[in-house]
């Protein structure tokens, strides 16, 4: 997904010479996909009378689930 970007990329400063440059590293951080997948979670977790899971895989599929509709999301 396009829309699955670093939450929260870790921007570093490179000397080169007399010159700084300001480098956001896309591979480092936390994807937007585990941070929307957390923040589900977490809120199946405490409230468990309104999402129904099993198991602790039932769970995680469920919270990528909602995730994964966030980011389809963000497309439109």
């Amino acid at each position: 997904m396009k829309n699955n970007i670093p939450a929260f990329p870790h921007p570093r400063i490179v000397l080169t010479g007399k010159d700084r440059e300001l480098i956001i590293n896309p591979s480092e951080g936390m994807s937007l996909r585990d941070f929307f997948a957390a923040k589900a979670m977490q809120s199946m977790i405490i409230n468990p009378d309104v999402f129904k899971f099993t198991r602790d895989s039932t769970l995680s599929k469920q919270a990528y689930s909602i995730a994964d509709a966030m980011l389809s999301e963000r497309e439109k």
